[in-house]
Parts: structure tokens; sequence; C-alpha cells
């Protein structure tokens, strides 16, 4: 194949990857567009809760396999109990009453099997065992439990109680609860009581000591027997460990321990700047840098404003690192909790602390990180010289979790340097290692392989083993939705080298938000939603003002209200003037960019401030402090400053383009860097197939600039339109800008910018095209793309709904047909009649149907249940039914649940009679039964037959995600499978994106759902399409029906 010499552009989002090939001619310039396209995929987060669905299945996972590790436990004890005789051969335990048992074991002899009964019974609730390592993470679940806990063992000293048992057991006589239930809610949440493991351990001793003191059968080997099975708990597994990728045969530190501590700390100071109104930022001096550290590494965190105070500096005095989200430097979390403590958590080494050296405070870590029982923690702190009482009170102290990105060694090896001063690159030189993101081979592979195996030094979860999976050898990155794309990446990528070759360049824009965990996203959600309330409330003052509703307007009206929280202060920053409401849409009010435009390339609000059209004049294309700083005016300017927003008060500051620049003097090289992790990391994956030196990383504000100024948003919407996110296409579009940005395109941009400022026109309004025709070509590129969406033909998942109905047996056709117990609170929003139609019991129906009418409310009414739940008579739930299509589950028959997912849809063809075709009929399949069947051929079982009729045909199948081609030639439609349900498949063009329900509702919207019934598949001539991951579509062409 003829090599193409070509540019990628890729556009990396969560859940999409856009890219754009571009033509290079002979000085490596781009001259056409080769092709572009889109690739969706599901990001593997839940869209509500935007938690992992790894996670949900782990933790239905766990839940299942505790139940198969106590139903094991049972049955063995149940084996065991026959053995000896404590338990009939039928291994039936009903008829008695276990509580009055427990009660009496300790004052009379009881029979084999009612003492068979008591063991059984103390195996169906063991008791509360901690595990340090487990229970850590819910800090207030435990304080709960641990309080409860005391107060039972109060409860049992002042009652007198010799077991748990005879304590629950009058509880029961006296009909009150018996297990423990967290009531209340919020701060007011706790438990009444909560039995522990060493409670029931204790029990049990006790009962078979005084047992055995009447049966002489029972004797110690027995006991040990049914005492291992009874308490046999299994030790967690170890989780697995990432790689140093400093030193690669060590494993990454615990973050807990003080060292690793003590280096995020200096790491941090390390980055720390400095900047006074009329001085250049500056780092720490080495006098300041000491007593941050020693503060900071004493577990004290310090706000900013300390900060200012401690070292002397000026109120006005800000912090790189200080913004609205972060008002702190916190210190050592583990000398915190150990050596200083709180009133209500007091420190359990505050008197020994200072006396430890550092290898010792880091053994006390690591036993608290890594050993799981109480127990153990003591005697291994005792044996590390801790005094008996502190040893003790610390082994309870849970630590933070996680590991730090490199090993203690490589750790100890850079801290001298970072607490000197040094950043962390330069500290990673100092101390003898490779740069550190320095990692080039030379060769060039000719497509990508999996990520891990250019990654793993900084993944650094790989076991190495050579007989373990690719996933599990090299490793995988921790966050989901970043494993997703860069595997769908390396589709996309593979099969333009197919296509096309390698690239000789490769341009690069990764979302930041990609690699952010579900609580990050929901903070940039937040921010998103306040954002879109600015823009109403702009809208609103706006229309107030009889003045038409622009996207300029709605800027201008934010950054005036960036000018000054209080609108009486919102002035020209240079000369003082008030900027009224009346006067802000005016020829006198102008918009500037407080650091050249023609340098920074920077359009965003934060580099944008309203002045007067004089003052403006006045500056023209300089920094506020070159042409404003050495004039008597700047006190009083920094004065008007200092109401501005921090990511813009710094801008004015002496030597804030400097700070802009960096460390890149270059202002190309400086643009066409992206420093974000993630831009990064794509950058050393894609250099295995490409020079290193041709593949750069561009910042999303870039991209923008370049769309809005080459009008590329039109390529969809037509000339002015605005990005449209409902359409995949902007993707192409993204990755289109993308790959335009190098070198040449940004000399242009900063030359069209310093034309508009000399002449006064609008921002890049000359910026001439990438080569002629340029426009024509893209629309028409852009308009051939087809969206490829990721099919979803796999059969995991969730194969039903939660619940568990209980059948009715021999109800009618219309009436309800299964039950379902439901807690109270679930009629909170019920009306009377409701509550009387879905409660089975009438005396119950009629109590809560009462409790309803007697409070309209829902504070009143949540009372009035609560009072039903908690008073006389407890009722926690209430035995409903209701009318559902459910299944039985071949497991427990007795069970039946509702089926939630579909796995596909099948047409099949019926035989016909008389020579004509027959009629075509659909049948869903269930992901249950999907499920089912690929278990089945995994063990090398028998499918049953789906079939509607033994001679039927099989015309196709379809999945979610699926493509389907309706209509032929210029009228030919693709479309994607959305989902299905009986008789139909629900389609949707495959460029439509967006919450295409919600669309689907909106009457303002023109997208509408197409329906793909039998008739409407018959009538478009619909088949099953292909299309790969760069998006080329393979149609077997129209098909009979």
């Amino acid at each position: 194949m003829e090599r193409t010499h070509y540019r990628l552009g890729l556009d990396i989002g969560a859940n999409s990857i856009g890219w754009c090939c571009l033509s290079l001619d002979e000085d490596r310039r781009p001259c056409a567009v080769l092709a572009a396209g889109v690739r969706v995929f599901p990001d593997s987060r839940d869209p509500q809760t935007l938690a992992s669905l790894a996670a949900e299945r782990r933790a239905a996972r766990a839940a299942r396999r505790r139940r198969d590790r106590y139903l094991r436990r049972r049955r063995a004890l149940a084996n065991a109990l026959v053995r000896h005789g404590l338990m009939p051969e039928s291994g039936s335990v009903s008829g008695s009453d276990p509580w009055p048992l427990r009660q009496a074991a300790l004052v009379r002899p009881l029979s084999p099997h009612e003492l068979g009964l008591v063991i059984f019974h103390l195996n169906q609730r063991r008791g509360f065992a901690s595990n340090r390592r487990t229970d850590g993470s819910n800090e207030e679940e435990r304080g709960k439990i641990r309080d409860a806990a005391d107060r039972l063992r109060g409860e049992l000293s002042r009652a007198g109680a010799p077991t748990l048992g005879a304590w629950l057991a009058e509880r029961h006589a006296a009909r009150k609860p018996v297990r423990a239930r967290l009531r209340g809610e919020g701060a007011q949440a706790h438990y009444d009581f909560y039995p522990t493991r060493e409670l029931v351990l204790a029990e049990f001793d006790a009962i078979w000591a005084a047992q055995a003191a009447w049966n002489e059968r029972l004797t110690d080997a027995m006991r040990d027997e049914i005492r291992r099975i009874l308490f046999h708990q299994r030790p967690l597994k170890p989780p697995v460990v990432g790689k140093c990728w400093l030193e690669p045969e060590e494993d990454r530190a615990p973050r807990a321990l003080p060292t690793v501590q003590r280096f995020r700390i200096a790491q941090e100071l390390a980055h720390l700047r400095i900047t006074i109104p009329g001085f250049p930022d500056r780092p720490l001096s080495d006098t300041e840098r000491a007593l941050l550290l020693a503060r900071l590494n004493a577990g004290c965190d310090i706000s900013f404003e300390q900060v200012r105070r401690a070292l002397g500096l000026p109120g006005e005095a800000r912090f790189n690192l200080e913004s609205l989200n972060r008002e702190k430097l916190e210190g050592a979390a583990t000398a915190r909790r150990l050596a200083i403590g709180t009133k209500k958590r007091p420190a359990p080494l505050a008197e020994v602390w200072d006396s430890l050296d550092d290898a010792t405070r880091d053994q006390i870590a690591t036993v608290l990180v890594e050993v799981e029982t109480e127990d153990e923690a003591f005697a291994r702190l005792l044996a590390l010289g801790l005094p008996e009482e502190a040893a003790r009170r610390t082994a309870g102290i849970v630590l933070e979790d996680g590991r730090a990105s490199l090993s203690l060694t490589a750790i100890r090896r850079l801290l001298p340097f970072l607490e000197q001063g040094l950043r962390y690159d330069e500290a990673v030189r100092a101390a003898g290692y490779a740069h550190h993101s320095d990692d080039r081979t030379g060769e060039l592979l000719p497509e990508l392989p999996y990520y891990g195996e250019v990654l793993k030094e900084r993944l650094g979860t790989g076991t190495n083993d050579p007989k373990d999976p690719e996933e599990k050898r090299l490793g995988r990155a921790p966050n989901p939705t970043v494993h997703v794309a860069l595997n769908e990446l390396r589709r996309v990528v593979n099969a333009l080298i197919a296509r096309f070759g390698r690239p000789e360049e490769i341009v690069v824009e990764v979302l930041r938000e990609l690699g952010h965990s579900a609580v990050q996203r929901r903070e940039i959600e937040k921010a998103q939603k306040e954002n879109r309330e600015r823009n109403e409330r702009a809208k609103r003052a706006i229309e107030s003002l009889g003045l038409k509703v622009t996207g300029g307007a709605i800027r201008r009206y934010r950054l005036w209200e960036d000018q000054a929280q209080d609108p009486k202060d919102r002035c020209c920053p240079i000369t003082g003037t008030l900027i009224g409401i009346e006067a802000l849409f005016s020829a006198e009010i102008e918009e500037d960019h407080i650091l050249p435009f023609a340098i920074t390339l920077d359009d965003s609000n934060a580099n944008r401030v309203l002045v007067t059209r004089e003052a403006n004049r006045r500056k023209a294309r300089r920094a506020p402090f070159e042409a404003f700083g050495h004039t008597p005016e700047w006190p009083e300017i920094l004065r008007r400053v200092a109401l501005l927003p921090p990511a813009k008060r710094w801008r004015f500051q002496e030597g804030a383009l400097e700070r802009w620049q960096g460390e890149e003097k270059d202002f190309l090289a400086r643009h066409l860097t992206d420093s974000a992790y993630l831009a990064r990391l794509a950058r050393l994956y894609l250099r295995v197939i490409c020079d290193p030196d041709r593949v750069w990383a561009v910042p999303g504000r870039l991209t923008a600039l370049v769309r809005g100024a080459l009008g590329l948003n039109g390529l969809l919407g037509g000339p002015g339109a605005r990005k449209d996110r409902t359409d995949h296409r902007h993707h192409a579009i993204d990755a289109l800008a993308v790959a335009l940005i190098d070198r040449s395109l940004l000399q242009r941009v900063s030359a069209a910018a310093r034309r508009a400022q000399e002449v006064d026109r609008r921002l890049l309004a000359d910026l001439e095209e990438p080569w002629p025709g340029f426009h024509a070509e893209a629309k028409a590129a852009i308009e051939r793309v087809v969206v490829s969406h990721k099919p979803d033909h796999g059969t995991g998942g969730k194969l039903h709904n939660d619940t568990a109905y209980g059948e009715v047996r021999g109800a009618d056709e219309t009436g309800p047909n299964v039950v379902v117990r439901k807690p109270l609170s679930a009629f909170l929003r019920a009306t009377p009649e409701e509550a009387r139609a879905a409660i089975r019991d009438p005396v119950l129906a009629e109590k809560v149907a009462a409790a309803l009418a007697a409070n309209a409310d829902a504070k009143s009414r949540a009372a009035a249940l609560a009072a039903l739940e908690h008073g006389a008579g407890t009722v926690r739930r209430v035995r409903t039914w209701e009318r559902l299509e459910t299944r039985p589950i071949p497991s427990a028959p007795w069970k039946r649940v509702k089926l939630d997912a579909n796995h596909r849809i099948e047409f099949w063809r019926l035989p016909g009679k008389g020579g004509k075709p027959g009629k075509v009929v659909t049948q869903l399949v269930p992901l249950l039964d999907a499920a089912a069947e690929a278990e089945a051929k995994r063990l090398g079982r028998k499918v049953a037959e789906r079939k509607p009729h033994p001679a039927a045909t099989l015309l196709m199948r379809l999945h979610k995600n699926d493509m389907v081609a309706f209509g032929e030639g210029e009228a030919r439609r693709i479309l994607r499978v959305v989902k299905m349900s009986k008789g139909q498949v629900v389609l949707a063009p495959h460029h439509e994106g967006g919450n295409l329900k919600a669309r689907d509702a909106d009457t303002a919207d023109s997208f509408k759902y197409i329906n793909g019934s039998v008739a409407a598949f018959r009538r478009e001539r619909a088949r099953l399409v292909r299309v790969d991951p760069d998006g080329r579509v393979h149609d077997p062409g129209p098909r009979a029906w």
C-alpha cells in the first residue's frame, strides 16, 4: 500500500473520539481534508450517579459471594452437628424457639438437639467483626457501630445478663426488637445496640462449658471443630499494588506514610508562588519554606490567611494555589491523627511522636494500613517499642487509604531536593533518575498496542506475570473512563493506519474531565449549572433593557458582574469611571484583553475586562503593568483591581506575562503544549507510531478559538451558527480544528489579531482560509461522516430488577398477580385509596390510609408513618400486591423478577402457504435469557431453539447500538438502534446525540424517534450494516422482506 502523507487530529472525550486526517504537501502543510469521523462509546459510568459500572457490579458480586460463603458455612455446620448427634439426620431445626434455649443454656442441661439448635442459631447472626482495612472507608458508620457496641456492653453489665443471648431473649419475650437497625436520619441516625463477634464467641464458649459439665459426650475436639466452622473468617485478599515507575521493582508506597506526606507537602511548597501587587511573583525563600514545612509536617492545616501572617506578607498578597475552592494548605494527615488529634478523637501518640525517628513513624503507619485486626496491630505496635496503652489506643485507628505514585525508596531519594525548593522534574534529575517524561526508544511500531504495554511504568498496576491476561499483566488505568477511552483510541487509530498508513504528524486534544472521578465530575456539573444560571440571569437583564439577547451581550453582562460584587463598585479598573447598567452596552465601554491576545491567544473571560474607550486606547497592546506600572495612577489601579476575581487579578501584576509563559519562552511552543496529565499520557501513547517530535497536544481553549475564527461551527448549522452539541459530528469538527493547529496557523492567528487591533476591527475577522476552497471541502467531509457507535452485544450487566416478588396464586387476568414487601415510607406520596388498593392486609391498609388522609403535607405524613413504624405494634414493612409482567428465577421458582433489560430483537419469517412468503414476526430476547444461552455455550451444553416455528427463517438480529440502513442510493439513511420493545425497534439517525428521550418529547426540537416496525422495515428494505471504528460503512444492499 502506498503511504499517504497526512496529519491526524484527535479530539478525545469521555465517551467519544473525533478524528480528522489532513493531507500534507511537501512542506508538511495541510492542503486537503482526507477523511473525518466520530467514534461514540459508553464511558462505563452510571449516567445518574456517575459511579463506575464496574463498582456497581463489584458490589453486587461481593453480596452474592458473602451469601454463598454464609450458605457454605451453614451447610458445613449442619453436617458437623448431624455427625456429632446434635441435629436430626434430616437436618431440620424447625419447631422450637431458640431464644428461650439460649437463655436456659447456662442454667439447665439441654438435649443434644436443643443444643444443636442453639449453635445453629448463633450462626445465623454471628455479630459484627471489625476489619480495620475494610471498615476504615466509612468512619461515620464505624463510629455509630462502635458507640452502639459500647452501649450494648453497658446494658449487659447493668442487666446482669450472663450472655448476649440471655439479654436478647428477655427483649424477645417483651416483644422488643432483637436485631440491630439504624434509627433516625442524618446526624440523629444511630443504632440502639450492635452485637459484636466477640460477644457471640463468648456466649458459645460459656454455653459449651456449661453443657459439657452436664454431658460428657461434648468433647474438646468436638467443640474445637464446631467453633472453627462457626467463627471462620476468610482472610482478605491483599490488593494488587502498582509498581513505581522510577524504581520498577518496588511497590508504590501507601499515602498514609509520614514520609510520603512529607513528599507531597514539599512538592506543593516547591510549586507555591507569591504574588504581591507591584512586584513580580516569586517562590518561597528558604526561611519561609522551612517555617511552612515544619508546621505542615507536624500535622497542622494552614489557611492562606495564616500563611500571609506567618510569613509577614501584606494582606493583598496572593498565592497561585489559592482559589475560591481552596482556602488552605493541608498538613500531614497521619501526624494530625496520631500526634495532634481532636477533642472528640484524642491523639494516642502525642507524648512519644516527637521522639520517634522517620523510619519508626513509617513502620507504625504501615501496620495501621496493612493489618486487618486490632489484636494483630496491637501486637506489632508493641514490637515496635510503643508503650502498651499507646499501642492499644493506636491499634484502633484507621489511616487514609490509597497509594502514592512512587515507591518509598524513590520518595526518600527525591525528598531532600524537594525540601530545598526544587520542582518535581528538577528533583528527578537531581536524584539521578532519567527525566520524568523522557522515555523514548526511537522505535516506531506498525500499530498501537494495548496501552498498558506503552504506559505500564506510569500505570504501575500490572503483575508482570507472563501467565496472566494482557490487562492484568501490563496493568490498566484505575479510572474506568480513561481505560475505555484509550482502548477505543487504539481501535480508531489502528483502523486509520490500516486504511492510510501511519500518520506523519499527530495533534491531540484531550478533554480534561476525562480522568476525573465521580466526585470531580459532580463538581463540574455543579459549576456548569451555576454557569447556566448566570446566563439566564444575564438574558433577563438584557431583555429588561429592551436589547436583543446575543452571545456577545451575555458575555458583556457577565464581565460587568465580574468587575465587583457590589454594582456601585463596578468601574473601569484603569480610569475609575463608574460603569452603570445603562452605560454597559454603549460605545464608551469596551472589552479589553488584559494580557495581549496577539501573544496569549487567550480569549476567555478570565482574560477580559470592561474598560472605557479612552483607557483601551492608552493601554494598547500591552500588559497592564507595562502600560501603567510606572505611572502615578498605578496604586489606584491596583486598589480597583483587588475587586476583580483572582483569575483576572494576577494578570495586572508585574511579570504577569512572564508567569503566563512559564518555563516555555517560545511563543509557539507554549501554545502547542497541553500540560494536563491525560494529554501527556495520550502523547506518550501515540509516540510509538509517530516521530515523538511530531506529536503535540493542544489545550481546548485554543481549539475553540480556531473553530470560531475559521467559522467551523457553520459547517453544520450555517454561517454564524454556534457549536451544536446534539450532533455527534461536532466532535469531527473539533478534530478538524485540532488538526489545523500548528506553528504556521498560530503565526497567522497572532498576525490577524494584531491587524484587527490596529484598525479596530472584530478579532480575527480577516483570518485567511488554510487553503483555497477549505470551507467547501471541510463541509463536504463533515457531511459525509457516518458516526460509528460501539455496539452492545455483550451479555454482562443487570439481568433483572433487584426486587424479588412472590406469585399470587389464582390471580385473574386483570388483577394483582405478584406480592412484595415495601417500607411504609414508600406510601409517603400515595393517596389513601392507592394505599388501600396496594396493601394486602385490610387492617394495615386502613391504618396507613387513615394516616395519609389525616396529614396533607409530606412532613406530617412522614411523622405519621414513622409513628406506625416505631410505635406500639411495630410495623416496618407491609405486604403489597400489584400487577406486573415477571418471570420466575430458574434456581428459585417461587421467586419472580421483573426483566428490565433486553439483549436483542429477532425478525423471523414464518413458512408461507401456496408459494407465498410467510408472515414476519419479531421475538424479543431478554438479557437474562441471553446470559443463560452464553453460559450454556461456555459449558458446552445444548442451547434451546428460539424459533417461533420449526421451519421459520431468521431474517435479522439487532442489538442496542447496531446500525440499520433504510432506503438506497441518495435516499439511504443510516440509523442507530436506541432501544427495542415488543414488535418494534426504536431508531435514531446515526449523528443525533444528547438526551434523545427528552429531545423526542420536546415539541420545539425537530428530532423525533423513528419507530421501526415490521411494516417500516419491509417498506424501507432495511438491512443490518456494519460501521467500522473509522466510519466506513459495509452495506450488503437492500433486502427483500
